[in-house]
């Protein structure tokens, strides 16, 4: 399987391996998900209409 395919099945792979935020102290860091929002990606890509209750500070983002 190329690393492509590899992706785009599994966004979580690409996230893990592929996404950077930037640190003001570290400069570019890979971005490392909380079980929380992995939950979420799977969750979404099971039922595709997810309902969430949550605060804002959790560390998520529900735009996918």
């Amino acid at each position: 399987m190329t690393e492509y395919l590899k992706c785009k099945l599994n966004p979580i792979y690409f996230i893990k391996n592929y996404i950077y935020i930037f640190n003001q102290r570290k400069g570019l860091i890979k971005f490392d998900m909380y079980k929380k929002q992995e939950e979420f990606i799977r969750t979404y890509l099971k039922y595709h209409t997810v309902i969430i209750l949550k605060s804002r500070q959790t560390g998520m983002s529900t735009t996918l």
